[in-house]
């Protein structure tokens, strides 16, 4: 790493694996992949040199859960946008916290200087952070972690409308389905009152046949009277 420049100190970032090798790399393509994402290519660049430092003559090495790295830009002007850019990303399901050194430096012989517990929180170590860029940062934070909360609310809240639309419109469906019901058997019932009028219409067609033919005697009978009683009547 000899000759090489870093601008910004990281901090708990998930050690997923013992060889710090793979997790710059991963650290590395996490970054690249979180400009592109947000087009700030033109701005911060992408990565130039990333460096996890191994703990040496730590006993509980294994142990430790998060390990620190320093990165550089090719957009290094920018760095301070970059640290602010990357504070609390989630890398490997963890957010990390992303400080600004107060001058770049090839120094990264840190011996035990930065082997911390890996709940403690560096907020206050400056000797890797400004803290007035520290104070800006966490104002920014709490200002957005405040327009999240809110946002939380609202979506609560028109979650909680949603839901009483939805079962109220549940509600009109299961009256909509009972009337659905209801009408399909009046239906049903009126079809077979309909096959029943039908079939007593064909049975009335077929009745009215013979007494067509009846009726028609009867007035020939009644026309041969008149005609004889007409007869005698002259005699």
């Amino acid at each position: 790493m000899a000759g090489e420049i870093f601008d910004l100190y990281i901090s708990k970032i998930n050690r997923f694996d013992s060889d710090h090798r793979l997790i710059q790399k991963e650290l590395a393509n996490f970054i690249n992949d979180q400009i592109d994402t947000h087009n700030l290519n033109s701005k911060l660049g992408n990565i130039k040199h990333v460096y996890i430092p191994y703990l040496s003559s730590e006993a509980n090495y294994d142990e430790l859960k998060t390990c620190i790295g320093f990165v550089r830009l090719t957009k290094h002007q920018n760095h301070a946008e970059a640290a602010e850019f990357l504070w609390g990303k989630l890398f490997k399901g963890k957010p990390i916290n992303v400080f600004l050194r107060k001058e770049p430096t090839r120094d990264i012989s840190l011996k035990n200087a930065y082997i911390v517990d890996h709940d403690e929180d560096l907020w206050e170590s400056k000797q890797f952070n400004d803290s007035s860029y520290v104070s800006n940062v966490v104002e920014e934070l709490t200002r957005k972690l405040e327009e999240e909360r809110e946002l939380r609310r609202i979506a609560e809240k028109n979650a909680e409308s949603m839901d009483a639309k939805i079962h109220k419109l549940e509600m009109f469906q299961e009256v909509a389905k009972e009337k659905i019901t209801k009408l399909s058997r009046e239906n049903e019932n009126k079809s077979m009152e309909c096959v029943t009028l039908e079939a007593r219409v064909v049975e009335l067609s077929n009745k009215i046949g013979p007494l067509e033919d009846e009726v028609k005697l009867l007035k020939d009978d009644n026309d041969k009277l008149r005609n004889k009683e007409a007869e005698h009547l002259e005699l």
